[in-house]
């Protein structure tokens, strides 16, 4: 019931808003994974997650370097088009001096230059032409049955709102941007209890598409999981512009009831977050913290601990990821809700959780 009420929500988040992207994969082609019955039920209930962490973004360091190598080759053409060839030869003191040869030499090669005060300014203009410049593909995006928060820098969590069979795995990674272009690589972990269908616990991929800035973003994406089962799928986001709100950790703060976990979750106005399940035991502790006071993005970290079967595989687990405010109106303090996109490594490889956290 718990996992239901948690799909419910989260499905209502990605519709709301006007974010009614086109469809994506929801990572089915891998995704749908194994479920384990209770096992998953009741690490839900347990699992400690109710709050999300996330550091993930070191992931991967993007793999994109397209932006630089575009730019460096514009530049480079523009210095060989410069005044060192044509000013220097023809514009310097080879007619005025009688001696053609020697002035002819030095002109050529530093006479136009060094010399010659017109010729720097024109070879100046060409050798720097004006940049393109990158996009930026911060921002939270929703689409049908997906959803992604993106930093400024390019970090990113995406989540799947698989629910048929209330799963919700994720990839983390990051991106740069090229002008319009994106490119990264990732991690991908299935949802606590789950596995992906070939009964992997990880995988990983690429990415690349186009980003609007503020408005739309478009990725295919590659993905092989540990196994060696290979997917492609093609994701369309569109922004939410709740990104734009500020972010504080007084905003955040609060008191709140977590879906996932089934009991009380408290962010204090220090950062600092603790929940304790009254089902299994877990403790939850962790912190959350601003990365922009620009931007509705928040990074959160948390552990697990205390345990009581079936969720002790969750004990000592460190969990991080992004976080969002949630609510209709950017003052409103009532109604307020938490969305927290996080991951966790394992031994044999991942987990993924999603907490929706109620404002009470």
């Amino acid at each position: 019931m718990i996992r239901v009420l948690v799909a419910l929500v989260l499905v209502a988040f990605l519709t709301a808003c006007g974010g009614s992207g086109g469809g994506g994969g929801g990572g089915n082609f891998v995704g749908g994974g194994s479920n384990n019955g209770g096992s998953t039920e009741g690490g839900s209930g347990g699992g400690g997650s109710d709050d999300g962490g996330s550091d993930d973004g070191g992931s991967d360091g993007g793999g994109s370097d397209d932006g630089g190598s575009d730019d460096g080759g514009s530049d480079g053409g523009g210095s060989d088009d410069g005044g060192s060839d044509d000013g220097g030869s023809d514009g310097g003191g080879s007619d005025d001096d009688g001696s053609d040869e020697g002035s002819d030499d030095s002109g050529s090669d530093d006479g136009g230059p060094d010399d010659d005060g017109s010729d720097d300014d024109s070879g100046g203009g060409s050798t720097d032409p004006e940049e393109e410049q990158n996009a930026s593909p911060g921002g939270i995006w929703q689409g049908e049955g997906v959803g992604a928060y993106v930093t400024e820098t390019g970090e990113f969590h995406i989540f799947f709102a698989d629910t048929v069979n209330d799963s919700f795995p994720q990839y983390f990674g990051s991106l740069t941007t090229s002008g319009n272009d994106v490119s990264g690589e990732f991690t991908g972990y299935p949802f606590y209890g789950e596995t992906y269908e070939d009964g992997s616990t990880h995988g990983s991929g690429t990415l690349t598409g186009t980003v609007q800035e503020r408005s739309t973003l478009t990725l295919d994406v590659t993905f092989e999981t540990s196994a060696g089962t290979e997917g492609t799928e093609s994701i369309s986001l569109a922004y939410n512009a709740m990104y734009e709100r500020e972010s504080s950790l007084e905003a955040i703060a609060g008191t709140y009831y977590g879906l996932t976990l089934g009991t009380t979750v408290t962010i204090y106005s220090d950062g600092e977050i603790f929940a304790q399940s009254p089902a299994y035991e877990c403790v939850l502790n962790g912190t959350v913290s601003i990365i922009d006071p620009q931007y509705n993005l928040y990074r959160v970290e948390h552990t697990v601990s205390n345990c009581l079967e079936p969720a002790a595989d969750l004990n000592g687990l460190e969990f991080s990821g992004f976080a969002t405010i949630q609510s209709e109106q950017e003052s409103e303090d009532s109604g307020k809700s938490v969305v927290m996109a996080v991951t966790a490594p394992t031994e044999d490889g991942g987990m993924s959780l999603l907490h929706i956290l109620i404002g009470t």
